[in-house]
């Protein structure tokens, strides 16, 4: 049995990532076949030990935080934790990879810190 459907994507593009992902999954019922799909980026357990120094890392602005609980009930970052008023806060395991920017639909989610030196290269070993 062949590879029909192939695809290659970064992850950190949620929303290309989501259709790839969506598309594959289709492709897979449609022809009972196996899907590959191949990801651009490193996984972050082989990354973090590479760069050097202070990682960045997300916050959250709570006056733009409505508690929709889409950052951690659907992306499910498991830095990313409720408080009391369902109102998001990202904890000290954040590696600052920004994805959780892009999931927020009210922009109460930011990256502070600049980037260590090497860091998107070693996203891409």
């Amino acid at each position: 049995m062949g590879i029909g459907y192939t695809k290659t994507y970064d992850p950190f593009e949620l929303k290309e990532s989501y259709g790839i992902v969506k598309d594959a999954s289709q492709w897979i019922k449609d022809n009972s076949k196996p899907a590959l799909l191949v990801s651009r980026r490193s996984c972050a357990l082989e990354v973090l030990p590479k760069i050097k120094g202070q990682l960045p890392l997300a916050i959250v602005n709570e006056d733009k935080c409505t508690g929709c609980t889409i950052c951690y009930d659907y992306f499910t970052c498991p830095s990313i934790l409720p408080l009391g008023n369902k109102k998001a806060f990202i904890d000290d395991t954040c590696i600052g990879c920004g994805a959780c920017v892009e999931v927020c639909p009210f922009k109460a989610i930011t990256i502070e810190g600049e980037k260590p030196e090497g860091w998107d290269a070693a996203w891409l070993d």
